[in-house]
């Protein structure tokens, strides 16, 4: 398994809005893996982390190059470029269980 991280940082006042639209496209896609989002409570603020899990870095990287053409996420992806700072980073992690 494969978890992929971004960590964004959204312009203040907006997260709530973003984590909205976000749930909201997660749903439309009907993602078959686990997709989790994250706002902090302590330390960085207006930091916005999101995690999808994909079986393998192959699926990763054919979901990437397919990305712009999946319309229920176009919302989240205008969104986002909307509200987010520069800054931010990608991880890609291999889940050990």
């Amino acid at each position: 398994m494969v978890v992929i991280r971004y960590t964004n940082i959204i312009k203040p006042g907006h997260m709530d809005e973003l984590v909205a639209v976000l749930r909201a496209s997660v749903e439309a896609v009907n993602w078959p893996h686990a997709v989790r989002a994250y706002v902090p409570i302590y330390g960085s603020i207006n930091v916005l982390n999101v995690e999808l899990e994909f079986e393998s870095l192959e699926e990763y990287e054919s979901f990437r190059a397919t990305l712009t053409n999946v319309p229920e996420l176009a919302a989240f992806y205008e969104k986002l470029e909307e509200v987010m700072e520069v800054g931010g980073s990608r991880e890609v992690w291999n889940l050990v269980e």
